[in-house]
């Protein structure tokens, strides 16, 4: 059975995760929104890497660092591998 996180974690992020679930990772959420924009999409994301901190229980250094414009329909964040794994 194919790993459900393959289609949206890109390969050599998912083998770093793989080496160490708990270190952390700068990423770049692409918001593939569809019919909204990715300024609408954004408390989404929001809602969902909130939700993984809450489950994995630590928040250190894990956070949001940018939100998305007309320009960059993208979110950057520094979160931990199994925040990361939880939140796809």
């Amino acid at each position: 059975m194919p790993d459900p996180i393959s289609s949206v974690i890109v390969e050599p992020l998912r083998k770093r995760i793989a080496n160490d679930e708990n270190g952390l990772f700068r990423v770049v959420i692409e918001l593939n929104s569809g019919n909204i924009t990715p300024t609408a999409a954004y408390p989404q994301v929001d809602r969902l890497v909130r939700e993984a901190l809450d489950e994995t229980g630590n928040r250190t250094e894990q956070h949001i660092i940018s939100r998305p414009d007309a320009t960059h329909p993208f979110v950057k964040a520094r979160l931990q591998g199994r925040v990361i794994k939880r939140a796809a």
